[in-house]
Formats: structure tokens, C-alpha cells, sequence
């Protein structure tokens, strides 16, 4: 990204494919120093089926304002 920060991001969307790796990618957005010094941006959670690649079990789209 052309001189862009966490703080410029707006919006999360995130793909996991096991329920459970849910707990890990929702604490490292958290703990990310430049987000734990404002609001998280809202995230869309979706479950699916699968990522296209079969040993993918996240995928997150990001969308930043600049």
C-alpha cells in the first residue's frame, strides 16, 4: 500500500475455513500494536468450506481509506 497504516484501515473481511483458528486471528487484530491504539475496524466473519488452496485455513480482505 502507498503510504498507508493500520490506521488507515476501515474495514476486515475474514475467511476461515476451522472455527476454531477463529480465537488466533481475532487476537492477533487485536493485539496489533497500531490497532490496539484505536477502534478495530468492523470485520465480516465468514465460515467456508475451503480457500483455494487446500492448506489455507485464513484469508483476510482489507480495505484501507488514504
Amino acid at each position: 500500500m502507498a503510504d498507508a497504516s493500520w490506521a488507515n484501515v476501515v474495514q476486515f473481511t475474514t475467511y476461515l475455513v476451522i472455527r476454531r483458528t477463529f480465537q488466533s486471528s481475532w487476537h492477533s487484530q487485536r493485539d496489533s500494536e497500531d490497532v490496539s491504539k484505536r477502534k478495530i475496524p468492523p470485520n465480516t466473519l465468514l465460515m467456508v468450506d475451503r480457500l483455494v488452496k487446500e492448506p489455507f485455513l485464513v484469508e483476510v480482505q482489507t480495505i484501507a481509506a488514504i
